[in-house]
């Protein structure tokens, strides 16, 4: 679309999945910035979560919102499910704030790139 020579696209700004930058570097696609990672949101959120200490802030021991209860159902690995998962989705915030802002808190370096990137193509 955004090679298109259609006029509608040609002011239009695209922001894709990190798991497009691959593409993105063979084909160059004008007007375009990447999420943070090389993969799906959900995937790059996962990956982040997982990650985090049992004893990190994160997590809400009073309400059983733990690593275990987080992650417990999902052995498989089903990024997308895990992401849209009604006991889980409580705990991430409304707008899944609460997951975002937690993952910018160690990411500042990519949160300035979005940002830059973001700028650049709405010039």
């Amino acid at each position: 679309m955004a090679n298109s020579k259609h006029p509608i696209f040609k002011s239009t700004n695209f922001i894709l999945d990190g798991d497009g930058k691959e593409n993105h570097q063979k084909r160059k696609i004008p007007r375009t910035a990447f999420l943070p990672g090389t993969h799906k949101p959900e995937k790059v959120l996962f990956d982040f979560i997982f990650k985090l200490d049992d004893n990190d802030d994160f997590w809400d021991d009073s309400n059983n919102f733990t690593h275990q209860t987080c992650f417990g159902n999902f052995a498989d690995k089903n990024h997308k499910r895990w992401f849209n998962d009604e006991s889980n989705q409580r705990y991430f915030g409304r707008g899944c704030s609460k997951l975002f802002n937690r993952w910018k808190k160690d990411n500042k370096e990519e949160v300035d790139k979005i940002i830059k990137d973001l700028n650049e193509i709405i010039k």
